[in-house]
């Protein structure tokens, strides 16, 4: 047979489901993801008894409960299914997916080897490779790593925003790694909001993000969003979440804090830095959507984007505003609309991949190497589930056609015959998108 195959390393793509009304669950799902290797691409799935009508748009009636569920499983095109709601539906359980419980993802903790999750690549081999890359020799650029305290005062939204790293985690940190990495510690988070949010300032949802390359699925369509929301609201902060879990930039606007000026001064840096001209016709620009939340009303996001003034710079040759009003929540869970609304999920890939070219057609059997970040490739023997590898191939032969794409079932039959015995570190997953569609 001749042709290719590429293999690609990507990270463990999770899921936590949790009941909505439950700000606990979503904090402690939050704290997870800020411990695992692309956490912050991790979607929070919604787990309702019935839907709220704050879901309704204009006369169209709510989607089910199950579409919803089943709609960000599609659209994220998940591996590892992570409960922290007290109860999952049958009809997650029937997909086939592998579901754990949330504690089972690092267990308990061994003081006497280096600490790795059960499941996934975890914090401390993400900030080993910081220190290596950044701190054992003096880096042009330093970066530099700062934990922010997480307030009081809208603690769910504050954890939502910068990561959490868990108790018995942080003293994992506080031991071994503040020192090495000279870690800062920010007490009072609003008076350093904006400078926080510069480029090289790193916190526990951008250290998740540690060498990962995405792919935008979604075109040439909407990318960056200001999204204006209830603080206190939990269903608002997994909105918040998720839109920014499917690789779009997103800025959020608290109507609780409006009347900050660092948050403002935040708001209106990231409307200009998304005003991007058109290549071909500078005079038209592509610019950022204000996101009005389900539990706001369009009136409060229209007054305060009406106290956004940005003035054009000399020379601008572009009379095209600076951002947009959407009234709606982009339709992630819709495998029609989140093409239409910009919201198909960026795929996420590590550094590392390879390529197996095939110059035979007497050889039957392939034997694929697989692929690990140099980072983890220490403890790659553990036992557990550490990434994942995509495989995509072209093969042709004289004698036989080959199958190039499987159908997407999950079924056990299906996977062992195409995979042998270990059938359950398989899965057929969704048809990567070719760059420029």
């Amino acid at each position: 047979m001749f042709g290719t195959i590429e293999v690609k390393l990507r990270p463990i793509r999770f899921a936590y489901l949790v009941d909505p009304n439950d700000g606990t669950q979503v904090r402690q799902s939050i704290q997870a993801v800020s411990s695992l290797w692309a956490g912050s691409f991790s979607p929070i799935v919604p787990i309702f008894g019935r839907t709220p009508q704050t879901w309704r748009e204009g006369h169209l009636a709510a989607p089910s409960a199950k579409e919803i569920v089943l709609g960000y499983i599609d659209a994220f095109d998940l591996d590892v299914l992570v409960q922290v709601a007290a109860a999952v539906p049958s009809y997650v359980k029937d997909l086939g997916l592998e579901l754990i419980a949330l504690p089972d993802i690092w267990g308990s903790l061994d003081r006497f080897r280096f600490p790795t999750p059960n499941v996934g690549i975890g914090l401390f081999e993400i900030l080993g490779s910081i220190f290596e890359e950044n701190f054992r020799y003096k880096a042009k650029y330093p970066i530099e790593v700062v934990l922010p305290a997480i307030p009081n005062r809208l603690g769910l939204f504050w954890a939502t925003v910068f990561g959490e790293i868990v108790a018995p985690l942080r003293e994992i940190v506080d031991r071994d790694f503040t020192e090495p990495l000279e870690i800062k510690q920010i007490d009072d988070v609003l008076a350093s909001y904006k400078t926080l949010f510069e480029r090289n300032v790193v916190f526990p949802r951008r250290i998740t993000q540690h060498e990962l390359r995405s792919s935008n699925r979604a075109g040439f369509r909407q990318r960056a969003f200001a999204f204006f929301l209830d603080a206190t609201n939990v269903q608002d902060i997994i909105d918040y979440w998720n839109l920014r879990a499917v690789g779009r930039q997103v800025v959020p606007v608290p109507k609780q804090l409006l009347k900050n000026p660092q948050l403002k001064d935040v708001v209106i840096g990231f409307l200009k830095a998304n005003r991007v001209p058109w290549r071909n016709d500078p005079a038209h620009c592509d610019s950022a959507n204000f996101v009005r939340a389900r539990s706001c009303s369009m009136k409060d996001m229209e007054a305060f984007a009406k106290t956004i003034n940005i003035a054009r710079e000399p020379g601008d040759p572009s009379n095209d505003p600076f951002f947009g009003l959407q009234h709606w929540y982009p339709r992630i869970w819709d495998e029609w609309a989140r093409d239409k609304d910009g919201v198909v999920p960026d795929d996420v890939f590590g550094v590392e991949e390879e390529s197996i070219d095939l110059d035979s057609d007497e050889n039957q059997q392939i034997r694929i190497p697989s692929v690990v970040p140099k980072f983890a490739a220490k403890y790659r023997f553990l036992g557990e589930h550490r990434c994942a590898n995509e495989i995509g191939f072209r093969i042709y032969g004289q004698k036989d056609y080959l199958a190039e794409v499987f159908p997407k079932w999950n079924g056990k039959h299906y996977i062992r015959a195409i995979s042998g015995a270990d059938f359950r570190d398989w899965r057929v997953g969704r048809i990567e998108q070719p760059d420029g569609c």
